[in-house]
């Protein structure tokens, strides 16, 4: 009825998969049995390696206000989940850049990817990418743990002291 007269401004344009849909029965039972949203967020990044993950997901395994405190290092999941050697990376470009040296999908805005790394030398038969002064690859899933590098910072500090999420750039 009246079809004809829509203007359509996305048609047949490739919607976000909804990751939380996406996952096993077993794998989303695991994220959600904890009544701490940081458990959550922490078995969602260890089950979930390799997929964006939108912050709309992160958002609802959460519940919580200042969800993204959550996500982040100094007690949120990039640190908690480092002793496994998984990295999180979202939409900056450094963290792109490392994504795509180690052959992952590239977040894009308003996304996460989680994967585990491990020491590797350069020249590697593998993907391959420097972090924190030292070469990183993908590791065997029956490689033992290797605590994972941290990440680049993406703060600066103001005249006040106060931290200042860096401005983009792409």
């Amino acid at each position: 009825m009246h079809r004809d007269k829509n203007l359509w401004l996305w048609r047949d344009a490739a919607l976000a998969e909804n990751v939380l849909l996406h996952i096993s029965d077993v794998d989303r039972e695991a994220v959600f049995a904890s009544s701490s949203g940081q458990a959550r967020l922490n078995e969602l990044f260890r089950r979930v390696q390799r997929r964006r993950i939108g912050r709309k997901a992160v958002r609802t395994v959460v519940r919580q206000r200042d969800y993204m405190k959550r996500l982040r290092g100094n007690g949120g999941s990039r640190s908690a989940l480092r002793d496994e050697g998984i990295i999180i990376m979202g939409d900056y470009d450094s963290y792109r850049h490392i994504a795509r040296q180690l052959g992952l999908p590239i977040p894009g805005e308003r996304e996460f990817i989680s994967a585990r790394v491990a020491p590797a030398a350069p020249g590697a038969d593998k993907p391959v990418v420097e972090v924190d002064g030292r070469f990183r690859s993908p590791p065997a899933p029956e490689d033992p743990l290797h605590r994972a590098p941290e990440l680049p910072s993406h703060a600066h500090s103001t005249a006040s002291g106060d931290q200042v999420d860096e401005p983009r750039r792409r």
